[in-house]
């Protein structure tokens, strides 16, 4: 089209300048022509100037749509430079392939720094600004350089410096195949991996950190993760394998400064040993719904104290089926719906005004729950409500029905990512559309976004910076009926972030170098230390 679009300026243009030439060259005949009918000739003027007028307009916009032609040849090759670096993919709504610095490139980026450094003293430090460099000093004993191999399972947490990933499964057969895994020390002989991995965002390192203590290594597939505070991993539940054999329900909280887990035994009510279980934190309480034993499926929620660590059961699915009535029965399936009551497990429940959604979910009969309706907790009055949403306005649909998906909170939206279902007539597993659905909190209506997940993956683990940005790692890839796991690390930016924190990016894209830089240097350079800190 662009071409057909300039011939035909090209071909406009020339009529101008020949009608301009025309008429100068015929100017002379005709003035001394038309100085004998003067009406006659002053109508001639009026039409020549009228024609002048739009040839002169005519010329402008010629000029104008030349010059936007050109911008939007500069602008689509800045963006294919921007999604081609992985770290430079700021454009909103777009995925990018986070790749990790290998053990080479940074020895390479060390050594041309060690001139430019080289007249600061070891004995340099921020020890004075910043207390907590001695315990990162400490923990350098005890980390490991590498590559997570690929997983399912697995969780994931974050800030906007770090992100931690706990645990995951891949069977030993898939083990071998890791093309992206550049250190082959780290191989186990289970398919379980009872390990804690940090990927720091600035460095795009992934470390191996060696944890002490109470390490919850005998359940560490579909557990439930959060980070509370800055520097608390809490973990709740999870299983090892064959799935279900080994349960716990039990606390187990990593300290991320000192690396050593401690087990907490929960007083008063304590919930059921179970995995696909979710865990949120509101204020000084932890909620735990729903989840698994491998032969009974609930709804329960607890909540517990994190200070006194007292637990209280809100909510006992279980226990209402057994002791009910067929009276009772059919009162009970009245209030509760699409057999909300025989439980779930590996859904997505997010805080939204002082009320627990739920999103989707497996069916103990391997199908999974619908995004039309969601069961939500009301924290205050302390029982199930039941909302209905709304279709997207262009299609007039809803998002398919999914379990192993994850949903991130942003703002007033919920954005739900990847996922799967069961196709029980065929009794195969189906991956959902391949697109991000979310859903207005305010109006409860569901949006489509024409956003295509690079790798889309079910099982995977999902986590949200304050600055709006999401990370996808590892998870099963099903192509062909066929699955496959995977340890990509993918992000995408939902919200606009602040314009330091945009500058900083930018800083390290184009001078990748800083990061390895003694970081008194650095704050002489005028670099403020809340972004020097978050170099780990």
């Amino acid at each position: 089209m662009e071409n057909y679009s300039f011939l035909w300026e090209k071909a406009l243009i020339t009529i101008i300048f020949a009608s301009l030439a025309l008429f100068l060259y015929f100017s002379n005949y005709l003035t001394n022509f038309l100085k004998l009918n003067a009406c006659f000739f002053k109508k001639v003027i009026f039409l020549l100037k009228k024609l002048i007028k739009n040839l002169v307009v005519a010329l402008l916009i010629i000029i104008m749509n030349r010059k936007r032609l050109r911008t939007n040849r500069m602008n689509n090759a800045a963006n294919e430079s921007s999604i081609n670096n992985d770290l430079g993919g700021l454009k909103m709504f777009e995925f990018v392939r986070i790749k990790c610095a290998k053990s080479s490139e940074v020895r390479t980026l060390k050594n041309e720094i060690n001139n430019l450094a080289s007249h600061f003293s070891d004995s340099y430090s921020l020890r004075d600004i910043s207390p907590d460099i001695d315990n990162n000093r400490n923990q350098s004993q005890n980390i490991h350089y590498g590559v997570p191999k690929k997983r399912s399972g697995h969780r994931a947490v974050c800030n906007n410096e770090n992100m931690w990933i706990w645990g995951g499964f891949c069977p030993i057969r898939e083990q071998n195949i890791n093309e992206d895994d550049e250190d082959n020390e780290n191989v186990y002989p289970s398919p379980l991996f009872p390990e804690l991995w940090r990927f720091n965002f600035y460095t795009r390192r992934w470390c191996l950190l060696k944890t002490t203590g109470d390490i919850p290594d005998k359940f560490v597939a579909s557990h439930s993760t959060i980070l509370h505070g800055s520097s608390t991993l809490i973990v709740f539940g999870g299983t090892g394998f064959p799935f279900g054999e080994s349960l716990s329900n039990s606390l187990y909280i990593c300290n991320l400064n000192t690396l050593v887990w401690k087990k907490y035994e929960l007083k008063g009510q304590k919930p059921l040993p179970l995995y696909g279980s979710s865990l949120l934190t509101v204020g000084d309480y932890l909620y735990i719904l729903f989840g698994t034993n491998a032969v009974q499926y609930c709804s329960n929620v607890y909540r517990i104290n994190i200070k006194t660590l007292e637990s209280v059961k809100l909510f006992d699915s279980i226990e209402l089926i057994e002791n009910a009535t067929v009276v009772d029965m059919h009162r009970l399936n009245q209030s509760y719906p699409d057999d909300f009551l025989t439980g779930r497990y590996r859904q997505e429940v997010v805080y939204h005004d002082n009320k627990l959604y739920t999103f989707g979910g497996g069916k103990i009969d391997g199908d999974a729950h619908s995004f039309e309706n969601l069961p939500v907790f009301n924290i205050e009055t302390e029982n199930w409500e039941f909302v209905s949403t709304f279709a997207d306005v262009k299609t007039n649909t809803f998002p398919e029905k999914r379990k192993f998906h994850s949903c991130i909170k942003i703002n007033e939206f919920v954005y739900v990512f990847g996922g799967m279902h069961c196709d029980l007539e065929n009794n195969v597993f189906r991956s959902v559309e391949n697109c991000i659905w979310r859903l207005n909190m305010v109006n409860l209506r569901w949006q489509r976004l024409d956003i295509k997940i690079p790798c889309l993956t079910y099982f995977h683990a999902a986590c949200s910076n304050d600055n709006g940005q999401v990370f996808i790692h590892g998870g099963v890839k099903s192509v062909n009926e066929t699955n496959t796991r995977v340890n990509h690390l993918y992000s995408i930016m939902l919200k606009i972030p602040k314009l330091s924190d945009i500058c900083w990016t930018k800083l390290i894209v184009n001078y990748p170098k800083i990061v390895y830089m003694n970081k008194k240097y650095l704050l002489s350079l005028g670099i403020p230390y809340e972004f020097i800190k978050r170099i780990n």
